[in-house]
């Protein structure tokens, strides 16, 4: 019938009033049904939002923001979305004449008037939904994903009961707090009643907690109490410290409550060097006062992580030999030839890592793959991280000496300050890397970076008179076997167990610097190095003449003197121009004149110079030259050109080899050692950044050596005559095989030779035949040069 009156509509025929009534209703229907599941798949999103964590946006698809309100209008169904993510839904109404849509519009105004209202007095809840029809089909709806979400927080529910539970044992406030604090916005993410069998150990752990902040609140105040004390009347302190020697105010004991060693995690920095990393893990595994290693919590109980540069197999074969240890391993292509490039990329990559991986800890321990350590390398840092809180001017903490070599360094209990950063084995702080150094981390060189005075702002490292750690490493980037003979083989590791530092509030500045003042006052006052032996047990002062840190003194004379490292113009474990140490049993205080401490030179004698140290200028033999050379060009190029033509010799070097012959030569703005053939030299080119020094070198020489941005100065010798030379010439040339040959001739025959010096006939007869032999050889030659003739 439709298809007949389409037919007739088509020929021009107009379709009866049924037609159209017919068409109208499908159409109404169809709107209705469209309306309906338009309102029920809104209230859906809306509802799914309403059970997401408290204060995080889940999101499931929908492109809104649950914390903005929003009001729209539908003719069939509106529905209204409210601030805090309830909904609510109009009635549908089938009628489909157009007067209608004026009243729903009136309809939705004054419910949405209502829905504010409600808003505002607060009494609409998220789980108060409508109970018509379609509040029903969203709770069919959203059970699966209710179910997800009660598995994942009772999931989140264990691991927060395990942290709780191991706080509890360990009885480390920090940790528990942090637990507590997690299980209590579960509890309110969850509606309080939503956890099943509620939060095991939360009860406990907050009274443990509590009873624990405020015992440490209470030794803390009156910690403070007593420093302020101290601070106010230096002479009441003395008098104490004098009268309760051996009974410090920071045991070790204590310093272990405050700074357990289980509560520091343990970078080590590893590249390839297998060998060396089995001997370092082999020391730090056996380590006292180390995390306890349990398998079933492997995570939270792994103190060490080995962060490799590369993924070298071996490394990861001698790591898996240690259950209580992790790798990670940094990896990136293509990589830098440059071995401090790749040493600073590598050195952030561990850090950070290392403080991501442990969001509890304030501070972190970092070592290298090539050390081993004292009995108490972990102790030391549990009685010295206080300083980093009691101390703004504290930079870093370290169990390395640069200068702790035998004879220096005695006393395993003295703790000094120092302006020159030390990066081998030392503690952390998490405050300092990521709010100074971790978006401004070098490219290259991180370690000469660290101790630039823009990056340090006047604060110091807190270094021990003996080291507690112990570099076995021969040969790395920055270092080869003659480096590692002069300096590192010669540093002396604490082998002494618990070792009691003391009070190491000591250090603090202001206390560090009224006790030092005190002891260079009190100290002998001294006009020459060699008088040092004769107080033996005492304190003792020297004065010597320095320009500034950079002075060649240091360098040139006093370092070679007494060993220590050359470097300049950071000196290593230098204080305000003081440097202090242990020398024929006497405690030296040795003062630079730019010192603020040279306020108490009290004799009238000259300071100490570079000939007070037993160093003089050696005089040239009377055949030798001191030449000063063209730029790029070798010593033995320069004496060739020189007129007359002169040679180098390599032990004229030995006179040449210091500042004052290098000053003679050249107008130098500074003097200081270096290593390479090419030197002593002289820097000529303005790009780099020593332009116009001079540079002596601590390692081997050679006449052959030369170098782009450097001008040479040679030892040259007068050529010799013809006899000089051939004699030199004999005595340096090697022996021949014939020379060889005629001395086993020569033994032989002493063997033959008698007791008394005569030969017997068996030698006579055994020598007339060899003789008849030469003479036969020798005839049928001839006779064949003969005959070819």
């Amino acid at each position: 019938m439709a298809s007949r009156r389409f037919a007739h509509h088509q020929r021009g025929r107009r379709p009866d009033f049924v037609s159209h009534w017919r068409i109208g209703a499908y159409v109404c229907l169809a709107l209705v049904v469209l309306s309906t599941l338009y309102v029920n798949l809104s209230s859906t999103r809306v509802k799914t939002y309403s059970h997401g964590h408290a204060g995080t946006l889940v999101d499931l698809g929908h492109d809104h923001d649950i914390h903005t309100p929003m009001y729209r209008h539908r003719p069939h169904g509106a529905v209204h979305l409210v601030g805090d993510g309830s909904t609510a839904a109009t009635s549908d109404d089938d009628d489909d004449d157009d007067d209608d849509g004026e009243e729903e519009e009136e309809e939705g105004e004054e419910q949405e008037q209502e829905h504010e209202q409600e808003e505002q007095e607060g009494l609409q809840d998220d789980d108060s939904g409508s109970s018509d029809s379609s509040s029903k089909i969203d709770e069919d709806e959203q059970e699966p994903e209710i179910d997800l979400k009660k598995q994942a927080i009772e999931e989140k529910k264990q691991r927060i009961e395990e942290r709780l539970g191991h706080a509890m044992k360990t009885k480390d406030l920090d940790a528990l707090s942090n637990a507590i604090q997690d299980a209590e916005e579960l509890l309110t993410a969850a509606g309080g009643g939503g956890l099943s069998g509620g939060m095991k150990f939360l009860d406990e752990a907050r009274q443990l907690h509590q009873r624990m902040f405020s015992e440490a609140e209470a030794e803390f105040a009156h910690k403070r109490s007593s420093d302020e004390k101290d601070g106010e009347d230096e002479t009441k302190e003395d008098a104490k410290s004098n009268e309760g020697a051996g009974k410090p105010r920071h045991s070790l004991a204590e310093a272990l409550k405050r700074f357990p060693p289980d509560q520091f995690p343990i970078g080590v920095v590893a590249h390839k060097r297998a060998a060396l990393l089995r001997r370092s893990l082999e020391s730090l595994t056996s380590l006292k006062g180390l995390r306890k290693f349990d398998p079933e919590h492997a995570e939270e109980t792994t103190q060490i992580t080995v962060y490799q540069d590369g993924d070298h197999e071996a490394v990861k074969r001698v790591v898996d030999q240690f259950p209580n240890v992790r790798l990670k391993q940094n990896v990136y292509k293509p990589r830098a030839s440059d071995g401090a490039i790749s040493i600073a990329k590598h050195y952030k990559f561990t850090l950070s890592n290392l403080f991501n991986s442990n969001p509890l800890a304030e501070y972190a321990i970092v070592v290298e793959e090539d050390m081993v350590f004292s009995p108490d390398f972990l102790q030391y840092f549990s009685q010295t991280a206080h300083l980093y809180e009691d101390d703004p001017t504290v930079y870093c903490i370290t169990t390395w000496n640069d200068n702790g070599f035998k004879g220096l360094a005695v006393d395993n209990k003295a703790l000094y300050r120092t302006e020159f950063f030390v990066g081998l084995g030392w503690l952390v702080s998490r405050k300092i890397y990521q709010s100074e150094l971790e978006r401004v981390w070098p490219n290259t060189h991180w370690d000469h970076w660290m101790r630039e005075p823009q990056r340090r702002k006047g604060r110091e490292c807190v270094y021990p008179e003996v080291s507690r750690n112990y570099n076995i490493g021969v040969r790395s980037t920055h270092s080869d076997q003659s480096l590692y003979d002069r300096y590192f083989a010669k540093i002396v590791l604490n082998e002494e167990a618990d070792v009691d530092l003391g009070d190491t509030s000591r250090l603090v500045e202001h206390r560090y610097e009224k006790e030092l003042v005190a002891r260079i006052d009190k100290a002998i006052e001294l006009d020459e190095v060699g008088d040092i032996g004769k107080h033996a047990g005492k304190d003792v002062r020297l004065f010597y003449k320095a320009n500034g840190p950079s002075d060649a003194i240091w360098e040139a004379t006093i370092a070679p003197f007494f060993g220590f490292w050359h470097s300049v113009p950071h000196i290593r474990g230098i204080h305000r121009g003081l440097s202090q140490f242990k020398w024929d049993g006497a405690h030296v205080f040795l003062i630079a004149s730019y010192s603020p401490y040279v306020r108490f030179k009290k004799n009238a004698s000259p300071m100490l110079q570079r000939h007070s140290f037993g160093h003089k200028l050696r005089e040239l033999p009377k055949n030798y030259r001191l030449v000063k050379g063209a730029p790029q060009q070798s010593c033995t190029q320069v004496c060739a050109a020189h007129d007359p033509p002169l040679r180098c010799v390599n032990r004229g070097f030995s006179f040449i080899n210091n500042c004052e012959a290098l000053e003679s030569v050249f107008s130098c703005a500074e003097c200081h050692a270096s290593v390479g053939t090419d030197q002593p030299a002289y820097v000529f080119d303005k790009s780099q950044h020593n332009f116009g020094h001079c540079l002596f070198t601590t390692g081997a020489v050679s006449c052959d050596g030369h170098h782009p941005v450097t001008a040479r100065a040679c030892p040259c010798a007068t050529l010799k005559n013809t006899k000089e030379k051939e004699a030199e010439q004999q005595e340096q040339t090697k022996k021949t095989p014939k020379t060889k040959k005629k001395k086993m001739k020569k033994k032989k025959k002493k063997k033959r030779v008698g007791k008394k010096g005569k030969t017997t006939k068996k030698q006579q007869t055994g020598r007339r035949r060899s003789k008849k032999k030469k003479r036969r050889r020798k005839k049928k030659k001839n006779k064949n040069k003969t005959t070819k003739n």
